[in-house]
């Protein structure tokens, strides 16, 4: 690509060699691209090609294809923003600056660059924007100013902004307080699968925020969201399973979305889990202790009071298993 900086962009040699790269925009995300989609992108970049331009510097920042080099992806990104101003590269640009990678960390800067993309409607950046206006981060804070960028947004139909713009509802914060608005964004953000938006609207069926209480709702709406691969909605629906009708016969559907949760890092999954394999799994007893022992040390006060459960029966010599329902659970 280096020829890209020599002169102004001209028209790409074919439309077939960006289609041919778009073709493995999945494979880029993944970070398996070949080195022939990389050869296809320097060969339209060489000519200008501003998407080419873009989704090459996007490679060279995330190590796609080539060897990770974030000051080859400022400059072949920079060179697009600034010669193309195509929006992607300036949104792809802002996000350097704001982490540091291959210039020093700027937010100033970032937010400038975010500002041009989204001037372009860009919803990605529109969103960033809405994110920096509501943390104060590289420009004063102002509530006002992120909810009418998240209205532009989701205009666009930008799924994350629509979950956003539903917290603001929530919260009352630079809107007027409607759980009811908030539900109606969470829910059209949930219809797109957007997973952190179903875990909110399940919750708010789950106590009757803003929608009429329904446990079939709240449990169909984690469930989908745990397929999704979501940790807490797989704690949430685990804990779900456990307190409601058949939590006997639940058992281990909970237990294995306790675990996969768990295997994200989820720290109260982890716990729960501990209590779990405790109190029905007496072959798992190693593993459960460890488990509430790692979160008995990290303060978690359900931990100690099991563990302190499992020592009181162990000096007895109580056999006696606490209801599923029950206690802790």
């Amino acid at each position: 690509a280096a020829a890209a900086t020599a002169a102004a962009p001209r028209a790409g040699p074919s439309a077939a060699v960006i289609a041919a790269a778009n073709t493995n925009v999945a494979v880029l995300d993944a970070s398996l691209v070949e080195q022939h989609v990389v050869a296809l992108l320097r060969e339209a970049a060489a000519h200008g090609n501003k998407e080419a331009l873009s989704m090459l510097g996007y490679c060279y920042q995330v190590g796609c294809g080539v060897a990770r080099d974030a000051a080859e992806a400022v400059r072949l990104l920079r060179f697009c923003a600034e010669q193309t101003a195509y929006p992607l590269a300036q949104h792809q640009l802002a996000q350097l600056y704001f982490h540091g990678q291959g210039v020093s960390l700027d937010k100033a800067e970032g937010v400038a660059w975010l500002r041009k993309a989204a001037e372009q409607e860009l919803p990605e950046a529109l969103f960033g924007l809405a994110q920096c206006y509501h943390k104060g981060e590289g420009l004063p804070a102002d509530a006002g100013q992120a909810v009418a960028c998240l209205r532009r947004a989701v205009n666009k139909g930008h799924v994350a902004s629509m979950t956003y713009l539903a917290w603001f509802y929530l919260t009352g914060i630079a809107v007027p307080k409607s759980p009811q608005r908030a539900a109606q964004w969470y829910g059209k953000a949930a219809a797109r699968d957007q997973a952190d938006a179903m875990v909110r609207l399940a919750h708010m069926y789950h106590t009757g925020t803003g929608v009429a209480p329904s446990r079939a709702e709240s449990i169909r709406l984690y469930r989908r969201a745990a397929e999704l691969g979501n940790a807490r909605a797989q704690f949430a629906l685990a804990l779900l399973l456990l307190q409601g009708p058949g939590a006997r016969q639940n058992l281990d559907q909970a237990t294995a979305l306790l675990r996969q949760a768990a295997q994200q890092g989820h720290s109260h999954a982890r716990c729960k889990l501990g209590v779990v394999l405790l109190r029905y799994s007496p072959q798992s007893e190693a593993e459960a202790l460890q488990l509430l022992q790692e979160a008995a040390a990290a303060g978690m006060p359900e931990a100690v009071a099991e563990l302190a459960r499992h020592n009181d029966k162990s000096k007895t010599g109580s056999g006696r298993r606490a209801g599923v329902a029950g206690g802790a659970l």
